[in-house]
C-alpha cells in the first residue's frame, strides 16, 4: 500500500520556485522537471526505504540528470511521506536540516 504525502509549507515554496526557475529558462524544461518530481514521489511512496538517510530520521531521493542539483528530503511519519524540502544542493543544508522532527 502506497503511503500518502504532503508537502511542508517550505517544500511547496522550493518546489514552486523550481518550475519558475525552469520555466524562465527554456520551454517545456518545467513541465519536465515536475514529471521527474512525480515520479520521484511515486517511488517514495511506494517504498521510501529505498532512499538512502540523510540526517537523523530523514530519507533523501536526487533527482536524475539534467536535475541532479536538486534532492527531495522526506520523513515518513505514520502512513504519510512528508516532504521535507526540494532543495538545491547548492544552498546550505541547515535551512532545511532545521525542518526535521
Amino acid at each position: 500500500m502506497a503511503l500518502n504525502y504532503k508537502l511542508t509549507t517550505e517544500a511547496r515554496q522550493e518546489l514552486d520556485e523550481a518550475l519558475t526557475w525552469y520555466r524562465q529558462r527554456q520551454e517545456g524544461l518545467e513541465a519536465r522537471f515536475f514529471d521527474e518530481f512525480r515520479k520521484l514521489i511515486a517511488r517514495i511512496r511506494d517504498n521510501p526505504n529505498q532512499f538512502p538517510e540523510a540526517y537523523k530520521r530523514s530519507r533523501k531521493a536526487v533527482f536524475p540528470k539534467p536535475f541532479r542539483f536538486y534532492t527531495i528530503y522526506f520523513q515518513v511519519q505514520e502512513d504519510t511521506a512528508v516532504i521535507l524540502a526540494v532543495f538545491h544542493g547548492r544552498r546550505k543544508a541547515k535551512e532545511w536540516k532545521g525542518r526535521v522532527q
